[in-house]
């Protein structure tokens, strides 16, 4: 980005702001570093100024193509760490919809969510946990992680974008990979190997829901119909599954496996062995058979 873009982008005038951005994505979309910031302060000018246009409600026209710059700068990983703050990263988590569950309590009965809007911002998380140790160290301490299990809850609801969905299991994907001292808190208090595992199971009865849909405009005598439903509530239908449902599932399975993998301990025999509780074992029963 250059002088006179970058001074647009410190102004106050939505419009040049607007143009600014767009014109940072368009020639920037397919690059990974950029050399040309190390010099005079450029990349933490551009890097604070993007993080004010995303605290003015006043701008929030430009918040998806600001946003879409913050990804794109994540790719690099010059000076990360140092130009990380806690207040740019709740900035993001904010417009990614992760709250915790006081707040997720006080918007219940909001109606309207810009999904644009979350999941550029996931995006933006999901490249700074990957690629900057503060980053994923500031998402482990505030409440990243509770946010997704609060939206975890919410996955029935249809309007629910997969995407948003997907990138919330990316996202957890990441932190519970690279931040162990997570796995814990997710495991046991917020519970979740059991809200990842309704997650799975509502995949599943997604794709009996569609391939009952199907069923249904299909066939047309009653004794087929009932014979379909015999076969969902005995279990002897397997779902046929989706690209994009076999996308979510696999992340969560991800999730999943870094909460449940671990050190064992040495039993009687000097063998290596995991100790569970009756609810892991439950869990883990339910996902081996």
């Amino acid at each position: 980005m250059d002088e006179n873009d970058l001074e647009c982008l410190e102004s106050k005038d939505n419009v040049e702001i607007g143009n600014a951005l767009k014109r940072f994505v368009e020639k920037n979309n397919e690059i990974f570093t950029f050399p040309n910031l190390n010099e005079n302060e450029l990349r933490r000018r551009l890097w604070s100024a993007l993080f004010k246009i995303l605290s003015d409600s006043n701008s929030s026209d430009n918040y998806i193509n600001c946003l879409q710059c913050i990804r794109i700068l994540s790719r690099d990983i010059t000076d990360l760490n140092d130009l990380v703050c806690e207040e740019w990263m709740n900035i993001l988590q904010q417009h990614a919809g992760l709250l915790s569950q006081e707040e997720a309590l006080q918007r219940i009965n909001q109606s309207s969510f810009n999904y644009n809007v979350m999941l550029e911002a996931q995006k933006c998380l999901c490249n700074l946990i990957f690629n900057s140790t503060s980053a994923r160290t500031i998402c482990s301490k505030n409440h990243s992680v509770e946010g997704v299990v609060m939206r975890l809850r919410t996955y029935r609801d249809p309007e629910l974008p997969h995407e948003i969905k997907f990138f919330d299991m990316k996202m957890l994907f990441l932190i519970t990979a690279l931040c162990a001292d997570v796995r814990p808190r997710l495991k046991e208090e917020l519970h979740g190997l059991t809200y990842l595992m309704e997650t799975l199971d509502l995949i599943i009865k997604e794709a009996l829901g569609i391939a009952h849909d199907l069923d249904m405009m299909r066939e047309n005598s009653e004794e087929q119909l009932h014979d379909h439903h015999h076969q969902i509530s005995m279990g002897s239908q397997h779902p046929t599954l989706s690209d994009s449902q076999v996308d979510l599932a696999c992340e969560v399975l991800k999730v999943l496996f870094n909460l449940t993998v671990g050190k064992g301990k040495f039993d009687h025999t000097g063998e290596m062995r995991r100790i569970f509780d009756e609810e892991e074992e439950a869990h883990f029963l339910r996902l081996t058979t």
